[in-house]
């Protein structure tokens, strides 16, 4: 997997989410919650930190810190031109689980399933194609 960063992104909040990826990956989540605040500090528009912090509160129930950084994260993501990950023989935007997220809060969370119904299908319109051509058009 190939990150890109966004434009504009300094490059120690750049260094810091990564080491977001490492905590999460050792499952040391108070330190990664911690770490990608750390990176929001440094880069408050930084989309990639807004998703994986509203992934980790949603982890740790925490819904409405989750709804927050869900939100922010489709709200920064926006900003930049190019977003994506590349996997072998498929492009992934962070928008699927962003919205995924943000729909298991309020299904799990606040138990608002009209919100809930709108977020899951959302993510599940979401056409990574379709945003690859809507970029490059």
């Amino acid at each position: 997997m190939v990150y890109i960063p966004p434009k504009g992104a300094p490059k120690k909040a750049v260094k810091t989410l990564k080491k977001v990826t490492r905590a999460v990956n050792l499952k040391n989540y108070p330190k990664a919650i911690k770490l990608a605040e750390s990176a929001l500090l440094l880069y408050p528009d930084y989309s990639d930190a807004w998703a994986i912090l509203g992934m980790l509160y949603r982890n740790a129930r925490n819904y409405e810190k989750s709804n927050y950084a869900c939100i922010r994260a489709l709200e920064t993501f926006e900003q930049f031109a190019v977003v994506v990950r590349y996997h072998p023989g498929k492009v992934i935007t962070n928008l699927v689980p962003i919205w995924t997220d943000l729909g298991r809060n309020y299904l799990e969370g606040t138990k608002e399933i009209a919100y809930a119904y709108f977020c899951l299908n959302k993510a599940y319109e979401l056409n990574a194609d379709e945003q690859v051509k809507r970029i490059i058009s």
